[in-house]
């Protein structure tokens, strides 16, 4: 492959590389040039080699992110979910989601923050989710789901130079004709929010510790009832800690935007709500932003992306 055809950050790198040598040439004069000739010959000869870099760590950034997050349900009555996972300046960030439809009235949510980015971060994510997922198939409520979580990580983190820990948000969903009883535990997660049919929200949810990070695990369930229309918002902190210089996008800020989001579907909050903070936040080193919505209605399917 030519390197013309190389991923655009490579190509700066290397037209900045180049006119870095022609600069050379110019003031070393012709006694340098059989230097830089060599030089210009190895990089090209190492140029395959690190434009198959590049494309080797997109590749597995791609197979990182689709392993954090679900693929499209096809089944459960009763809510529509939208959801977005945006990793911001890295290509793998360490925020994780998850939908399971257990039957057709009863749907489990999970979303997670791991301290930390890049691939350390993306494998803590992946074992924090994927035990989760397993300990809610098993039968397990949201708050021993967490249990089984915590105790894992910090086995797991106990070999380890730094300590493995995330927050986590867990809930169950059990649907109706006229709305849905959550049952909604923390791991040191930001409350989740909840948009009400008179266009007031509220937050929801006791915040706990995280999960790996003590010994022992503090978290509690609480009952969240949902009215049909209504709708549940969870979110990662770099929702509400994206930056603008000084300021903070914020809980205030973000709950203003949910207000203005009534009546649009779970997606198009969802992604709204994601503008709103992309709008907002200036300059480099943004955190991951993820964003999960259900919507309770009395008929349909439970979609991914709707």
């Amino acid at each position: 492959m030519e390197w013309r055809d190389a991923p655009r950050k490579l190509r700066v790198h290397r037209r900045r590389i180049e006119h870095a040598y022609e600069q050379v040439r110019v003031l070393a004069g012709p006694d340098a040039a059989e230097a830089l000739e060599a030089f210009r010959n190895e990089l090209d000869r190492n140029w395959p080699i690190q434009q198959q870099a590049v494309v080797g760590r997109d590749l597995l950034s791609t197979a990182l992110v689709d392993s954090l997050t679900p693929r499209q349900l096809d089944h459960a009555a009763g809510v529509a979910v939208g959801s977005c996972y945006d990793p911001g300046n890295t290509h793998v960030g360490g925020d994780f989601y998850d939908v399971i439809s257990l039957s057709d009235t009863e749907v489990a949510l999970t979303l997670g923050d791991v301290c930390g980015k890049g691939a350390h971060a993306a494998a803590t994510a992946l074992m924090a989710r994927h035990t989760l997922r397993t300990a809610t198939y098993l039968g397990h409520s949201p708050s021993a789901a967490l249990r089984v979580a915590h105790d894992l990580l910090l086995a797991d983190g106990r070999d380890e130079a730094e300590p493995k820990f995330c927050t986590a948000a867990a809930a169950h969903a059990y649907l109706a004709e006229d709305g849905a009883v959550m049952h909604l535990a923390l791991a040191g997660h930001p409350p989740p929010l909840v948009l009400k049919t008179d266009g007031s929200v509220e937050q929801v949810g006791k915040a706990g510790t995280a999960l790996g990070l003590f010994e022992s695990l503090e978290t509690s369930e609480v009952t969240v009832e949902l009215a049909a229309g209504e709708v549940f918002l969870a979110y990662s902190d770099g929702v509400t800690e994206a930056r603008n210089g000084d300021d903070i996008f914020g809980e205030e800020r973000l709950m203003d935007v949910f207000a203005t989001c009534r009546g649009m579907s779970a997606q198009d909050l969802v992604d709204c709500i994601h503008h709103a903070v992309l709008d907002f936040r200036s300059g480099e080193g943004h955190d991951d932003v993820t964003l999960l919505a259900l919507a309770h209605r009395p008929a349909g399917f439970v979609t991914l992306g709707e």
